[in-house]
């Protein structure tokens, strides 16, 4: 018995209509089939039962079917009766092991039955006739054969549970037949099911294109032996960038597809690290040309013969304070681009970000709930603005958890405002609401008081209160009754 991708531990799915409905539903758009029919032969074609089938019935079988003695590799007789499409038919029995266990009929419009068709029809038949042994297997209490799948699936189980790399592995008809342990980790941050979803499911949720589009990508990786290939970026309590990777598998023995390989490679550190060096060279270009304009001048002081001592003094001062604080920023940079870097809100290191992207991220993630209170979120923010010492994750989390505080107190129709500037070495955001505000005393307490019981929106903030002080920046906040409520973060800068 030849090891393939195909065989699940769960044999019981194999008797499912929702397992025969994806078969169909793939060979429907891989195959672009008019009609199809899976008929499961016990005891010669007398006994054939319909498994599955696809705009047509058991009754569309002719009789020259059943009169067949047996059964040849592949027929195009017209064993479906005709429609008024013109098409053209081919049957393909489905053997494992040697032994036949059913039949394939099919039609396709506009489409020729060439060797190339029949060669990707062949792949899927081959695993379709396992299919049918197993459900065999499992309708017959066979556990001897029970026993060795789980053996052969344990085996790999334990290989791919090994590896890091988050893995889902496919039958050739897109579902899944194993789900390695990274990939189970993922699925629980980002939300995912690839346990129950197809592949060409799982490919559109992650991928964010269109139904249509994934399935044309789908459909080329069978037919064209393309893979796909895509940079993605999943969200939830983290924020992580990944390489999708999913391609056909071949067993090279059989020269067959055998099932569907999918990866996703985790590139967030080097996506990290190529943003900050991208945001580093925008500021230090700033920066630099900012300052030539200081140095030239000062240049020209220097070789101006009229200049008097002072000036020249004044100018030298000028010329060395601009340089020493260039290699400061360099030596800076330099330290920076060699720090390790990771955006796990576990890991309370910090590394330069862009000090707007969380605040207008977490801006759009609150705007919906602003909305439902007849609250306008208005930011004014500076076109350019030094990148700030956090975590990028964790600060979207602190600034939404603001404005839901702010949210909740404000009085409807009013302006939530938040407001940055930045000033030796710090950026300051000021968030401030119109609203219903309680009495400051009581209100520092719910923030400070840690042995104070107070709802979940308070205790969201006093996190926030520590993690700031983690990046050594500050998070305070005020409270006036009939005013509103006002907090104040400040954070570091960089260059």
């Amino acid at each position: 018995m030849n090891p393939t991708f195909f065989n699940s531990i769960n044999s019981e799915q194999f008797i499912t209509d929702q397992y025969w409905s994806q078969v169909v539903t793939t060979l429907h758009n891989i195959l672009k089939l008019e009609r199809l029919i899976i008929l499961e032969c016990k005891l010669g074609l007398n006994h054939a039962s319909k498994i599955a089938a696809l705009n047509c019935s058991l009754q569309d079988v002719n009789e020259q079917f059943y009169q067949q003695s047996s059964i040849p590799d592949i027929s195009n007789f017209k064993f479906l009766e005709p429609t008024e499409n013109i098409e053209e038919q081919l049957l393909i029995p489905l053997f494992f092991n040697n032994k036949l266990y059913g039949v394939l009929l099919l039609s396709v419009r506009n489409m020729p039955l060439n060797d190339e068709f029949i060669k990707t029809a062949k792949n899927f038949t081959n695993q379709i006739g396992e299919a049918l042994y197993q459900r065999q297997q499992f309708l017959n209490k066979t556990e001897i054969c029970k026993i060795a799948v789980k053996r052969r699936l344990s085996m790999f189980e334990n290989i791919m549970d090994d590896s890091e790399t988050a893995t889902i592995l496919y039958d050739v008809f897109g579902i899944a037949v194993q789900v390695n342990q990274s990939m189970r980790a993922l699925a629980q941050i980002f939300e995912l099911k690839p346990q129950t979803m197809t592949a060409l499911e799982f490919l559109t949720a992650v991928s964010k294109i269109d139904v249509e589009k994934a399935k044309q990508r789908f459909c080329d990786m069978f037919l064209q032996q393309n893979k796909i290939v895509q940079q993605i970026k999943l969200s939830g309590i983290v924020e992580r960038y990944f390489i999708f990777n999913m391609q056909v598998c071949f067993d090279k023995d059989l020269n067959m597809q055998q099932g569907i390989l999918c990866q996703l490679v985790d590139v967030t550190k080097m996506k990290l690290q190529s943003t900050l060096k991208e945001q580093i060279a925008e500021r230090l270009i700033f920066q630099f040309r900012n300052d030539m304009q200081s140095i030239l001048t000062a240049s020209q002081l220097l070789t101006n013969p009229q200049t008097n001592a002072t000036d020249k003094h004044i100018a030298t001062n000028i010329l060395q304070n601009k340089i020493n604080s260039h290699i400061k920023i360099l030596d800076q940079v330099e330290k920076q681009l060699n720090i390790e870097m990771d955006d796990d809100p576990t890991n309370v290191t910090t590394y330069p970000i862009d000090a707007k992207e969380s605040v207008l991220d977490a801006m759009e993630n609150a705007s919906i709930e602003a909305v439902k209170h007849q609250v306008k979120l208005v930011a004014n923010l500076p076109n350019l603005v030094s990148l700030i010492f956090a975590s990028r994750t964790e600060l979207y989390w602190i600034v939404g958890s603001i404005f839901a505080l702010l949210i909740e107190d404000s009085i409807p129709k009013t302006d939530i405002v938040i407001n940055m500037e930045e000033r030796e070495h710090w950026v300051t955001y000021i968030f401030k609401n119109t609203g219903f505000g309680i009495p400051n005393e009581r209100f520092q307490q719910y923030l400070l008081v840690k042995e104070l019981e107070v709802a979940e929106q308070f205790n969201d903030i006093r996190r926030a209160i520590n993690t700031v002080k983690i990046w050594d920046g500050t998070l305070t906040a005020e409270s006036q009754v009939g005013v509103g409520i006002t907090f104040e973060l400040r954070l570091r800068s960089f260059i």
